[in-house]
Parts: structure tokens; sequence; C-alpha cells
């Protein structure tokens, strides 16, 4: 029977991201199959669904922007960090600033990162990829990016898809066989970065409001683009059927009021939001770009429709909105997809020999 691990995850905040929400799924999968671990995170709107684990909680500050104030803040963390002996640290995503090597340097183990685009990849220099043991890429896309533009070899790099916990097989029987009553809800989940696709969901709302069918349109997150977002609202005279969001009281059941969820952006920290929505029953709506081709099978699991085309997007969410007995069947589909492909312990299966692989160096052999 092969140790329990010791596994340290860093974040760089524990806000509504899909890299967060992944952290949290596989840190729960870890500690059911018996590991200890350790979150490092400065805090955020999701702080409590951590802080509910059996972990050892980590929280560092940053005083303000830039490297100085961040190293500075993190030094009673890299005691706590010290303290709890990590075998392998994890660094959830190297697209925002975290003080990972420092924690890297503190805990004299391996590190893993996972790569969630490719935009993460332009400012990592050579430096930072040499203290990587190995890379987790979540694509086949991000696989190929770190390849020919990061030139990481192929050898370090493992392709594991992310993994939601879908719900248990009586859940989502007495959830589908029971239609939600009342308007129907299409939600859009995920921080407001992507002002292109944002505007083109606001488009396609204006647009199917305009053609008289009944919907509300949800909108969760918070980013560079929140102004924009609520300033278009009022502009189009769309208050009365789109509502934003910024944060929710509970994340814990956020899907359970949603006939289906739009994924504007193909990035992990929104694509994850539209394979949560797939292991609760909800039909997702996605770009047809990047990780949502490997994610969503068109008129199967899901809808793909033509990036920045709100028309292309209205007519799917018409689509959906129109029929329940279509909405009824890729909810299933869904579900399926998700229990089946995009499933947290399909996704801990694999990153479990990688951890020990790095840890072991011998088991490469």
């Amino acid at each position: 029977m092969p140790k329990p691990l010791r596994v340290a995850l860093v974040l760089p905040e524990l806000a509504l991201r899909g890299s967060v929400r992944r952290s949290l799924s596989l840190a729960r999968e870890l500690l059911k199959r018996g590991h200890t671990v350790a979150v490092a995170a400065p805090g955020g709107a999701i702080e409590e669904l951590f802080k509910s684990l059996d972990i050892t909680y980590i929280r560092w500050h940053l005083a303000s922007s830039g490297r100085r104030a961040a190293l500075f803040g993190t030094g009673q963390a890299v005691g706590k960090l010290r303290d709890f002996k990590p075998d392998l640290l994890h660094v959830s995503t190297l697209r925002w600033f975290t003080p990972w090597q420092t924690f890297a340097r503190a805990a004299r183990c391996p590190v893993i990162a996972t790569i969630q685009s490719a935009a993460e990849l332009a400012p990592i220099g050579p430096r930072a990829w040499n203290m990587l043991s190995a890379v987790i890429a979540v694509s086949h896309d991000v696989r190929e990016a770190l390849v020919n533009d990061a030139y990481i070899d192929r050898k370090r790099i493992a392709l594991i898809p992310s993994g939601v916990q879908p719900m248990a097989e009586d859940d989502i029987n007495s959830h589908l066989k029971t239609p939600r009553a009342g308007t129907p809800v299409v939600a859009c989940i995920g921080p407001l970065n992507n002002k292109n696709a944002l505007l083109t969901f606001l488009d396609a709302c204006a647009c199917v409001t305009a053609s008289g069918q009944e919907a509300m349109f949800l909108i969760i997150g918070k980013g560079p683009q929140t102004g924009l977002v609520r300033k278009t609202i009022a502009d189009r005279d769309l208050a009365r059927h789109v509502v934003l969001l910024e944060e929710l009281h509970s994340y814990a059941n956020v899907y359970t009021s949603f006939d289906a969820v739009v994924s504007v952006d193909d990035s992990l920290d929104n694509a994850y939001f539209a394979i949560e929505a797939m292991g609760h029953g909800v039909p997702v709506i996605a770009s047809g770009s990047g990780s949502h081709l490997e994610l969503v099978e068109d008129e199967v699991s899901g809808l793909i429709y033509a990036p920045d085309d709100a028309d292309s997007l209205a007519s799917r969410m018409g689509i959906l909105l129109s029929d329940p007995k279509r909405r009824l069947d890729l909810a299933w589909n869904a579900w399926r997809r998700a229990r089946d492909t995009f499933n947290i312990s399909i996704m801990v299966d694999s990153i479990e020999p990688l951890y020990r692989s790095c840890i072991e160096p011998s088991e490469r052999q």
C-alpha cells in the first residue's frame, strides 16, 4: 500500500475562478484518499469552503502589488509551510504572480504546476520553468503550446483534463425528473475578463428578449470588465432581464437553479464552471474555441456557438429555452460526460502517480 502523501497546494487567491474551484475539488479528493493537504493562499470569496475541509490553511497577504511587497507578505507563511513538511508543492496556476518560487525554495521539495491556457506562458522565464519537476496541461492545445512556444520537453508534460465531482446518480435522477418551474434561467459564470466575449453574451441576451422568449440571464463573477458589463446592461435597458452578481453568499449549490450555462471564454477559469454545470445536469452552450471543443460534444452533451457571434449564441440559447425535451436530453448527456470523462476521481487517478514519480524519481526507471 503506497504511503499517504503530504501535498501543499499554492493558489493566487480563493476567488470565483475555475483554477480555484479545480483546486478545491482536488483537495477534497486527496483528503478522501487519505493524503494530508495544505493550502497556501491569500484568502478570497470562497475561503470558507476551503476552511471547512480538514486541511492546514496557510494564509499569506499581499501588502501591495509588486514582487518585493509580495515576498515580504509571505514571511510567516513560509515558516508554516516548512512546519507542514510537504512531499510536493502543486501550484494551481502561473498566470498571476504568486510567491510560489519562494515557497518552493523554502519547502525544498518537487514542484508541479497546472497550466490552464497558452496565455500563461508569456511571462514565465527559463529559470521558473527549471524549478518545475513536471507540468500538467489541462487540454491538448495547452500541451502543444508548452511544447512549441515554451519549448518544454514533452516528457515533462502530463495531459490531465480537469475533473469535477458529478452529482450522484440518485440525486441527478431526482433533479432531472422534476423540471424546474418558472422562468428559465441562463447563467454565465466566471471572471469578467474577456471584453468581446462578454459583449457577445449581452448582445445575445438582447436578441433573445427582443424575440419575446421568456428568460432571465444571470452573470456571476467580477473582474476588469465588471464596469463595462454593468454599463452595457444599463445602456441597453437590459436590467429587467439580466442580473449581475459579483459575489454569492454561498457557492455550494450554485447550479441548482439554472436551466443552461453559457461558457464564453475557453480559459480554465471560465471553462471549469462549464464542467461543473455538466456534472450537475445543466446543459452548456460554449464558444467554439480551444478547450471547449474538447469539452462539449455539439448537439450531444451541449451546444457550440461561433465565437464572438451574438446571433449564433442567441440561436443556440433559443433552442434550449424553447424546447424543454431537448434541454433535458442534453442535460442527461452532459452529466454522463462529466461522470465518465471529466470526473475528479479520474483526474486524481492520473495525478497521484505523477506526484509519486516526482517525489521518487526511481519510479520513472
